[in-house]
């Protein structure tokens, strides 16, 4: 009987994390964004969050650092139809760069450069 409990609850977080990683809005807008890092640095964080919360979201390429002269295609879609957000990218010397009330449903770069 425990095995059928743990197999059964194993399923229902498989089924949760599958659901959640898949979550798409239904409006067919693009809400991709190519951030490019032109900095001197390894960035190590990447937040985006709705231009509604009052605190940034989880690290998006956790694990896998963008080197210097490198990018990474970031995907925005919460499946909730929303566009605006505000992003950060934090780097390996503790810089930070900032970019305010980015509609991610119209904009599909953000470069960042030294000193910006």
């Amino acid at each position: 009987m425990r095995t059928f409990f743990a197999i059964a609850l194993s399923i229902t977080a498989a089924l949760a994390v599958a659901t959640d990683a898949g979550a798409q809005s239904r409006d067919g807008k693009d809400r991709r964004i190519r951030v490019n890092n032109h900095t001197s640095q390894t960035m190590v964080a990447l937040h985006g969050s709705s231009i509604r919360s009052k605190s940034w979201e989880e690290n998006m390429i956790a694990g896998r650092p963008v080197r210097s002269g490198n990018s990474i295609m970031a995907n925005f879609d919460i499946g909730n139809g929303e566009c605006m957000f505000d992003l950060r990218a934090v780097f390996s010397n503790g810089a930070t760069a900032e970019k305010r009330r980015v509609n991610v449903c119209a904009e599909d770069t953000w470069t960042i450069v030294d000193g910006r």
